[in-house]
């Protein structure tokens, strides 16, 4: 867990096959992740797919949140 910045929560949840990422965005404006303030946990993933939308991420410097919004990202090596 991270404290969180901007009141955008971000958390992971993994075992030994599978990692996700879970990005909470509580504000009214579209926000902007920067995946190297997380980089203790995605030093060894480079792609994701947002599970909810089919959405595949083909970098996971800068991951982009609607309003109001929440994303779950299964993240790839």
């Amino acid at each position: 867990h991270f404290i969180p910045q901007d009141d955008v929560y971000v958390y992971f949840r993994y075992d030994d096959s599978k990692a996700v990422m879970v990005i909470l965005n509580n504000n009214d404006t579209e926000k902007t992740i920067d995946g190297d303030y997380y980089s203790e946990f995605l030093k060894d993933y480079k792609t994701g797919k947002d599970i909810l939308s089919n959405e595949k991420l083909s970098s996971l410097k800068n991951i982009v949140l609607k309003p109001k919004s929440s994303r779950v990202v299964e993240l790839g090596r």
